[in-house]
């Protein structure tokens, strides 16, 4: 039996059947267990049974609940309401790994409110915090999920608890990660790993640096994600996080998928997946599956792994997982594309398209720029109160010196003058705050206007495009006579082509930056609707994508009306057999339309479409051509300055 077939059969008996826990525990869990039994009172029973709990990552779902279940029995006979909460919490991750996110999310709720004006619970409800934006995230409720992150960086700026911000920045830019937003979630992540320099921090966060090598291996950098990971790795290993472990060994799988290197993807695969085994939690069962179904497209077994996206795709709509169909959809058009079904291909294409628009509604930039605005006011007015309470104590201090030791006027004026100077610090340094604010606000306006009118476009052009749609729909139905027919199916041609014109501006304007690969895919979709009034034409596409290119959304925009207008022209007066569609990235970004058609004649074209289309282009930062001597026609854009990550 060959490792894929070991690899799918291991992982469908785990998720299937109700195997026995794996008893292997790392040295650190055998420890903590053994200081349990030896603990001496209830009390050291309970902080014993917290330290395994923590451990709750590298822990199978049925020995965390048994310890935390333990833990939450003592302290309700301790009645003590911090020590309740906090085993709550670990109850709490024992529903999040049987996929019960409901339950687990009720519980924060309630705990929270609970310990909410209770002194000395910055700890208890750092990590309760924590835990329900995590399920929040999970749940696919971004914008919840973002207010709840900083909630925690805020209590732990205030607490002064390096390793819970470290851990707040970290979901930023995992929330982001999971949104699509690559180039904020990379922001997030090194700002993260700046917070400290103690290795230690390092050592504990360690998902932070797996978390920068999964975005440089989506932009295709894979020798900047291979170092991440593997520092990763030794982290993992040297705390005994399984869980970190897991997740960074399918990561150097996909690395070296993504880079060629295929056969290498087999140890790390089998590594984690014995993990997995172990340890459980359907959120990265359903990834694996992902990465599973991936394996077999570049090893060109795209059967089982059509059938691997699909058994993920049902356990994730099973979970209500809905953040990881993007990336099970993903793994299936690929598979598709390895089988040669290009219809199935294009239809999957439509699907991630459709469900990354339903999620940029539902978790828009002005959502994340609103919670970001809430956690940047929050953050000035604590620093207020800090600078009262230090002019204060300066204050005492100056008054206390000067009554006990009777300071001389030298000393008291080089004290003063040493204050002043303090002072004009402060005041440049708040001058400067107030500049990027106001840069910020910029930004926000900015970005408020650009989703105003996608809603605009939406409810108001777009509502009527459809009334005009449908009525067409209904006259074409209803005509008689042949002009009349004819005049019908005019109407709702045309109102199909603006109902397709709103929702690609839409589309443009909803999404901050647009890849190259996002384009191709999007050009694809719409050249197979324009064959449907050409059914006798044959197009092909010729992706060369060695850079995913980054594109501003007018650049977008511009683009994708210049494919729309030269395709149609093709298509309706050049009446060609084959169209060809290239697009290539790297030193340069090329695109190319070359038909068989009857061409031009004196390599001279007419008319408005040509000069919107120069002009396009000119406004995009690309060189235009258009070449034909009477036979076949070919349309080119290039730009030399290519903005690649």
């Amino acid at each position: 039996m060959n490792f894929t077939l070991r690899y799918f059969t291991a992982l469908c008996f785990f998720l299937f059947t109700s195997a026995k826990t794996v008893n292997a525990q790392t040295k650190t869990i055998d420890s903590l267990k053994n200081d349990v039994g030896l603990a001496q009172n209830p009390h050291q029973k309970l902080m014993a049974l917290f330290a395994v709990c923590e451990q709750r990552q590298s822990l199978s779902t049925d020995i965390l609940c048994k310890y935390a279940y333990a833990a939450k029995e003592i302290s309700l006979i301790q009645n003590d309401i911090l020590n309740m909460a906090m085993a709550e919490h670990y109850v709490a991750t024992c529903f999040i790994k049987r996929g019960d996110l409901d339950s687990a999310l009720k519980i924060c709720e309630r705990n929270i409110d609970k310990i909410i004006n209770e002194k000395g619970n910055a700890a208890t409800l750092m990590k309760l915090t924590a835990i329900k934006a995590q399920i929040l995230i999970r749940k696919t409720k971004y914008k919840e999920g973002i207010a709840e992150v900083y909630k925690l960086l805020n209590t732990a700026e205030e607490a002064n608890d390096t390793l819970m911000q470290m851990v707040a920045k970290n979901a930023l830019g995992w929330v982001n990660m999971e949104m699509d937003q690559t180039s904020e979630a990379l922001r997030w992540f090194y700002i993260a790993l700046n917070t400290s320099n103690n290795k230690i921090y390092h050592e504990k966060n360690s998902n932070i640096y797996s978390n920068i090598a999964a975005v440089h291996k989506q932009l295709h950098q894979n020798d900047s994600a291979e170092y991440y990971v593997r520092k990763s790795i030794a982290f993992s290993r040297k705390s005994e996080n399984l869980f970190y472990l897991a997740n960074c060994l399918n990561i150097l799988a996909d690395i070296y998928i993504n880079s060629k290197r295929p056969a290498l993807a087999e140890a790390p695969l089998t590594e984690a997946l014995a993990i997995r085994k172990q340890i459980g939690d359907p959120f990265y069962i359903v990834s694996d599956l992902s990465q599973l179904a991936i394996y077999y497209a570049n090893i060109l077994d795209p059967a089982k792994g059509i059938s691997t996206s699909l058994q993920g795709i049902d356990l994730a709509n099973k979970m209500k997982l809905s953040s990881k169909l993007p990336y099970l959809y993903h793994a299936l058009g690929q598979n598709y594309k390895a089988a040669g079904d290009y219809t199935q291909y294009s239809n999957t294409l439509e699907k991630i398209m459709l469900l990354k628009d339903s999620m940029n509604i539902a978790n828009s930039a002005e959502a994340r720029a609103e919670m970001d605005s809430r956690y940047n006011l929050a953050k000035k007015e604590n620093l207020i109160i800090l600078q009262k309470l230090d002019i204060s104590k300066k204050n005492s201090l100056f008054y206390g010196a000067l009554i006990l030791l009777g300071f001389t006027f030298l000393i008291s004026w080089i004290l003063f003058r040493g204050y002043k100077k303090n002072q004009q610090i402060k005041l440049l340094k708040m001058q400067a705050e107030e500049k990027q604010s106001a840069a910020r606000a910029v930004y926000s306006a900015e970005e408020k206007e650009r989703k105003r009118i996608s809603r605009d476009l939406h409810d108001n052009i777009g509502a009527y495009a459809t009334v005009l749609l449908a009525n067409a729909e209904k006259l074409k139905n209803q005509a008689t006579g042949n002009g009349i027919q004819q005049t019908a199916e005019n109407v709702s041609e045309n109102a199909q082509s603006i109902m397709g014109s709103i929702q690609e501006t839409i589309w443009v304007l909803n999404n901050d930056v647009i890849t190259i690969t996002d384009f191709s895919d999007r050009v694809k979709v719409f050249s197979k609707k324009m064959l449907k009034y050409a059914p006798n034409i044959q197009i092909t596409f010729n992706e060369q994508l060695n850079t995913n290119d980054v594109l501003s959304p007018a650049e977008a925009l511009h683009l994708f009306r210049i494919m729309q207008e030269a395709l149609q022209n093709t298509i309706k007066h050049a009446r060609p057999e084959n169209i060809a569609v290239s697009i290539k990235s790297g030193d340069a970004l090329f695109i190319s339309i070359k038909d068989d058609g009857i061409g031009f004649k004196n390599n001279v074209a007419g008319g408005n479409g040509l000069v919107n289309m120069q002009h396009r282009a000119k406004e995009a930062g690309y060189q235009f051509n258009i070449v034909s001597m009477g036979s076949g026609t070919e349309i080119t854009l290039q730009k030399n300055h290519s903005f690649a990550v």
